[in-house]
């Protein structure tokens, strides 16, 4: 196998299982695919956790060679609208995916 293309996933944690499937179906096709922390039932974050979790992820899209955003029905909230200002940013090419299932 070569190289394979390292996509990071942003969207709305809100639409966890839709990032699983994504991240599902990118992995079968051969990418290597980085998710964003999604949500543990009933666990509550402290604003240090979630600022630590913040900057990972946004050390994932620095590392990846694109930025793939998980919205369904076109949803683009201020988090993601950030992330995709800092992978623009980057020079990264971001691809969107609207319709997921």
């Amino acid at each position: 196998m070569e190289q394979p293309e390292v996509v990071t996933l942003c969207g709305s944690i809100r639409f966890a299982a839709e990032h699983l499937a994504v991240h599902t179906r990118l992995s079968r096709e051969g990418r290597l695919v980085l998710l964003p922390a999604l949500p543990v039932p009933g666990e509550d974050l402290l604003p240090d956790e979630v600022e630590v979790l913040r900057s990972l992820h946004r050390h994932k899209i620095a590392i990846s060679d694109r930025v793939h955003i998980v919205n369904p029905g076109g949803y683009v909230g201020t988090t993601t609208a950030s992330e995709i200002a800092h992978a623009e940013e980057l020079g990264k090419r971001v691809t969107y995916e609207h319709n997921v299932g």
